[in-house]
């Protein structure tokens, strides 16, 4: 896929995801394909050996199935009887790592709702709400604001002054845990692995 993306096959690389997609499922391909080239990819263009161009024709066709396979898995019935929201803070435009969490919901035949990047704090606890989720997920990735008294603190307080006290908070993608560890319901979630095993036992 790197070598493809090189040489802006994308074609080649719309093709060899849908193959692969098909054979893996959603958290083999969350976890086993998209993870790792998305890291590497980022790297590369780091390095200046890929061009943000690249990056971003890459991130347009993922963007593509893995919207198919979201979609798909809504259509199907018999979902474990759970209300999850996922997404993101205001000022938070990475979208990678909400999308593999809905893959991973995905595999777990669980019931999700996905409402993207960069939403407002109240307008998310109003959705959650409306809705009656049970869990909201909120991806930040490593450039976002998560120092103590930071941008996410403040998002976290504005979501808790409208969020139903009975939801439970969960955040992935931060390394400091200390800012949050006396807050009930809520979850610091370091890592996929670790997401995709609390994922796994809400459906045991």
């Amino acid at each position: 896929l790197v070598m493809a993306l090189n040489g802006y096959k994308l074609d080649i690389i719309s093709h060899e995801l849908a193959k692969v997609k098909e054979s893996l499922g959603p958290r083999d391909f969350a976890l086993s394909i998209l993870a790792p080239l998305l890291a590497e990819v980022g790297s590369l263009v780091d390095k200046k050996v890929l061009s943000i161009a690249q990056e971003h024709s890459l991130s347009a066709i993922i963007k593509f199935h893995v919207g198919h396979m979201l979609y798909k898995h809504m259509e199907e019935r018999d979902k474990v009887d759970m209300n999850i929201i996922i997404s993101a803070p205001t000022g938070e435009l990475h979208e990678f790592g909400i999308m593999i969490s809905a893959l991973l919901c995905c595999h777990y035949n669980l019931k999700f709702f996905y409402l993207g990047a960069n939403m407002p704090g109240d307008s998310l606890s109003e959705a959650a709400n409306q809705i009656g989720a049970d869990i909201v997920i909120i991806g930040v990735s490593v450039v976002y604001d998560t120092a103590p008294g930071g941008e996410l603190d403040k998002y976290v307080e504005q979501m808790k002054t409208y969020l139903n006290p009975a939801t439970k908070l969960w955040i992935g993608g931060i390394g400091n845990t200390s800012t949050f560890m006396d807050q009930n319901n809520l979850e610091v979630i370091p890592t996929l692995s670790t997401l995709d095993h609390m994922l796994s036992k809400l459906v045991k």
